[in-house]
C-alpha cells in the first residue's frame, strides 16, 4: 500500500492566527510556491476577516498572496503536516499538548533559521528536519529569543518589525528548503 502524502509540506502556528502566521504563511508561498502551506492558531480568531495591515505588510514585500482567514489549531492538522514551524516556544508547547508525534517536526522560526544556518542549500524539508535534530541534540545551553514579536494591536512599526524579523529568518530557511529539481 503506498504512503499517504502529508497534505500540508509547512503548518504555521501562532496564536490567533490572524497577524503573525498569516503573514509569515504569504511570504512563504511567495518564496517556495512548490510547498503547500498552512496556517492556524492556538487562539484563533475564527470568523475575523483578514487582517488588512497583513495584506498591507505583505504588499510591502511585493506579495499579493492570499492572507489566510483564522482557523484553529487541532491535532489533525498537525498529523497532516511535514513541518510545523510556530511564532513563539509557548507554541510549540501548544501544538505538542494537540499532538506528541510532531515534536520532532515543530519548531519556532527563529530556532530553524538558527539550526539551519550554514547549511547546504536546495536539500528539501525532510533532510533539513534530519539536520535539525542532529544540531537539537548538540545544541547549546543558551536561552535564545526564538519569539517573534506579536503586533496584534499594535502600531504600523510592530508590523514592519515582524517584517524584517521574518525576512532575516526565511533569508537563512529558503535556500535550504527549497527541493533540488
Amino acid at each position: 500500500m503506498p504512503t499517504r502524502r502529508p497534505r500540508w509540506d509547512v503548518l504555521i502556528v501562532c496564536t490567533a492566527n490572524y497577524c503573525r502566521s498569516p503573514y509569515l504563511a504569504g511570504v512563504m508561498r511567495g518564496a517556495l510556491p512548490e510547498l503547500r502551506i498552512a496556517s492556524a492558531g492556538t487562539a484563533a480568531l475564527v470568523g475575523e476577516p483578514v487582517n488588512p495591515r497583513v495584506a498591507r505588510l505583505l504588499e510591502t514585500r511585493g506579495l499579493r498572496e492570499p492572507v489566510d482567514l483564522p482557523q484553529q489549531l487541532t491535532g489533525a492538522l498537525l498529523r497532516s503536516s511535514r513541518l510545523v514551524i510556530t511564532a513563539e516556544r509557548g507554541h510549540r508547547l501548544e501544538a505538542l499538548e494537540h499532538d506528541r508525534t510532531a515534536a520532532n517536526r515543530t519548531v519556532t522560526l527563529k530556532e530553524l533559521a538558527r539550526l539551519l544556518t550554514g547549511a547546504p542549500t536546495g536539500i528539501g524539508i525532510d533532510a533539513a528536519l534530519r539536520l535539525v535534530a542532529e544540531r537539537w541534540a548538540a545544541a547549546d545551553d543558551v536561552d535564545h529569543d526564538d519569539d517573534l514579536a506579536d503586533p496584534y494591536r499594535r502600531s504600523w512599526a510592530h508590523y514592519r518589525r515582524l517584517g524584517d524579523e521574518v525576512d532575516a529568518a526565511l533569508a537563512v530557511i529558503v535556500p535550504v528548503l527549497r527541493s533540488q529539481p
